[in-house]
């Protein structure tokens, strides 16, 4: 009798049914291509930022997407949109896999378009 191994059951029973109940909205744009909806554990915290002119608080977003939901790894000319903050389109900087290495992790940044 064979068995499956514990990560093809993560997977099929953990990772992507959490991800779809629990993740947060974004749609995920690869460099040149259209706008994908996708699901990501996103973390977004305040940090504070020291500027000449004083401290102002800035957004400090940081998501995980699972790497089967990517062709490839994330880089600086792709695009991201979060639901959570309407109406800004950010880019992928930092990339990294997480700890466990099912995810795409990093942090974004800000862009015009």
């Amino acid at each position: 009798m064979t068995f499956p191994a514990l990560e093809d059951l993560e997977a099929e029973w953990l990772d992507r049914p959490v991800m779809d109940a629990l993740g947060d909205s974004i749609e995920f744009q690869l460099a040149g291509g259209s706008f994908v909806e996708k699901k990501a554990f996103g973390e977004f915290a305040e940090a504070l930022r020291d500027m000449s002119t004083g401290t102002v608080i800035d957004q400090d977003i940081t998501l995980q997407v699972l790497i089967v939901d990517l062709p490839r790894r994330p880089i600086s000319s792709d695009r991201v949109r979060v639901a959570r903050v309407a109406g800004a389109t950010y880019r992928p900087i930092n990339v990294r896999r997480d700890q466990s290495g099912k995810h795409w992790e990093f942090e974004l940044e800000k862009v015009g378009a």
